[in-house]
């Protein structure tokens, strides 16, 4: 039987313009006795292409970021040493939300919330810190040898994105490696990472009965698993997504998708 009847998506559609994306969930589960989700709402959005109005997603970002939770923002943000992924789940367990972490630094953006002068030199002051620690130990090569351009291509084909195989780098060799140096050398010996926005993967990728399924269907195009996966999950994930979850748990799939 089909889950998101005409009748429910069209509700979607109606009351997508007014109300934010977890109200829309509570008010399926109350009018419909659904158990829909967050990531299952996003997947219809996606599947028939529902979308706020830009004049809709200001109310939205209005209603979401309230005096009480942009104060808590600028409490939180501006005077600790606290990461925007730290602050993101911070946020979401004090409020009950379930933003993103480009939903926060939109706000933070939009209501000019920085770090304090103080705060910034003592986070560049921790990293340095901490990779001296690591060099004292294992010693630290000062330049982009083979051995750590090999590490760079490891990080590659373990599914990392750019800044993990950085920290990683950093962490290894105990020498604080400078993004652009990082990404420069990284062009020059076409190494290829992950797309930074993957670095938070989706829920289902944790649910065992997912990896099962992956596993066993690794012999198809990603195109053929995605139509697979909403058959099966009813959960719409974008080409990317899948290849990101592959390359991490090693399951060859065939190449020269669409």
């Amino acid at each position: 039987m089909k889950k998101y009847t005409d009748e429910i998506v069209k509700f979607i559609r109606e009351n997508y313009e007014t109300y934010p994306q977890k109200e829309i969930v509570d008010l399926l589960n109350k009018k419909f006795k659904l158990k829909t989700t967050m990531k299952s709402l996003k997947s219809v959005l996606t599947r028939y292409g529902i979308k706020k109005s830009p004049e809709a997603l200001k109310r939205v970002q209005y209603f979401i970021y309230t005096e009480e939770r942009v104060k808590f923002l600028r409490k939180e943000y501006a005077n600790t040493l606290i990461t925007i992924e730290k602050l993101r789940t911070k946020f979401n367990k004090q409020f009950k939300l379930n933003v993103s972490i480009n939903s926060v630094t939109t706000s933070l953006h939009k209501h000019q919330i920085k770090r304090n002068p103080d705060i910034l030199y003592q986070i560049r002051m921790k990293n340095i810190k901490e990779a001296w620690k690591v060099e004292k130990h294992c010693g630290a090569p000062r330049i982009y040898s083979n051995e750590v351009i090999a590490f760079m291509k490891k990080c590659s084909k373990d599914g990392l994105t750019r800044n993990q195989a950085l920290e990683k780098c950093r962490t290894k060799f105990g020498y604080y490696f400078p993004v652009s140096g990082f990404a420069r050398i990284s062009s020059d010996n076409k190494i290829k990472y992950v797309q930074g926005y993957l670095e938070n993967q989706p829920e289902i990728f944790k649910n065992k009965k997912f990896i099962k399924f992956m596993k066993k269907n690794k012999n198809y195009r990603v195109y053929e698993l995605r139509d697979k996966i909403i058959e099966k999950f009813g959960i719409n994930l974008i080409n990317d997504e899948i290849r990101h979850f592959c390359v991490r748990n090693k399951i060859k799939i065939k190449e020269n998708d669409v």
